[in-house]
C-alpha cells in the first residue's frame, strides 16, 4: 500500500491534491508544531491585479511552539470575508455559481474553532468533489511508541502501522528523512514530482501558477483533468 503523510493547508494548491491522488491513503500529521507564514491557515488567491491572501485568524498569535491540532481560530465571520474576497476575484469565471455554491457549503457548514479540522474537513469535501478514492486518517490515532522520537521514526511508525510498503512524500523531506532507516524497515521511499502546472484559461492575460485550489475550481470546475497531473 502507498501512503503519503502531511499537514493539513487550508484550501492547498493543486499539487496537493496530486499527492492525494497518488496514493492509497493520506494521513494528515498535526502532531508538529505550527509554523508562521506558512500555508496552514492561509493562501493565495488572484484578481486581474495581483494576488490576494485569504488568511484565517487564529487565537494563539503570539504563541507559536502549539502543535497544529491545538491552533484555534477567531470566530469573527472570517468565512464571510473569505467568500466576498473570491466572488471579487472570481465571479467572471467560467464555474464561479457553481463553485461558489460549493466553497459556501463547506465555510458555513463548518462548527468548530480548530485549524486542524477546517482544513481537513475542506480538503476531504473537494476531494469527494473529484471523486479520489484515497482514504484519510489522522496520525493523532496512531500510537506514538515514545515521547522522544525523531520525525523520520514517526513516520515510519506510521507507515508501519497502516500496513504500508510504499511511502511517498515531496522532495522537500530530504533534507531531514532517513530513507536508509525506511528501506531497512522494508518501506520503499517515492519521491513524489509535482511536475509543471497545466495551463488552463484564466481570467488574467498572463498564466499564474501554483495559487490556491480556489482558483482551480472557479476556472475548471470539477474537471480535475484540466489541472492535476495525476
Amino acid at each position: 500500500m502507498k501512503i503519503a503523510i502531511s499537514q493539513s493547508n487550508y484550501l492547498p494548491w493543486r499539487g496537493y491534491f496530486d499527492l492525494i491522488q497518488h496514493v492509497d491513503e493520506f494521513i494528515f500529521f498535526d502532531e508538529v508544531q505550527f509554523t508562521r507564514r506558512d500555508w496552514r491557515n492561509r493562501n493565495i488567491i488572484r484578481n486581474a491585479n495581483q494576488k490576494k491572501w485569504l488568511t484565517i485568524p487564529i487565537k494563539n498569535k503570539g504563541n507559536y511552539k502549539e502543535v497544529i491540532s491545538n491552533i484555534e481560530v477567531h470566530k469573527n465571520n472570517w468565512q464571510v470575508s473569505h467568500l466576498d474576497l473570491i466572488k471579487q476575484c472570481y465571479s467572471k469565471s467560467t464555474h464561479f455559481d457553481e463553485m461558489f455554491n460549493f466553497l459556501s457549503e463547506c465555510y458555513f457548514n463548518l462548527d468548530t474553532d480548530k485549524l486542524s479540522v477546517i482544513n481537513k474537513t475542506i480538503i476531504i469535501k473537494i476531494c469527494k468533489l473529484f471523486n479520489f478514492n484515497t482514504l484519510f486518517m489522522d496520525s493523532k490515532n496512531i500510537n506514538k511508541s515514545k515521547k522522544d522520537i525523531t520525525a523520520s521514526e514517526r513516520l515510519l511508525e506510521i507507515c508501519i502501522s497502516r500496513k504500508a510498503n510504499i511511502y511517498t512524500s515531496g522532495s522537500a523531506a530530504k533534507n531531514y528523512l532517513d530513507e536508509k532507516l525506511f528501506n531497512k524497515n522494508g518501506i520503499k521511499v517515492d519521491w513524489f514530482d509535482y511536475g509543471n502546472s497545466k495551463v488552463y484559461k484564466q481570467p488574467f492575460n498572463d498564466f499564474y501558477e501554483n495559487l490556491s485550489i480556489v482558483d482551480c475550481l472557479m476556472n475548471c470546475g470539477k474537471d480535475k483533468e484540466k489541472f492535476l497531473n495525476y
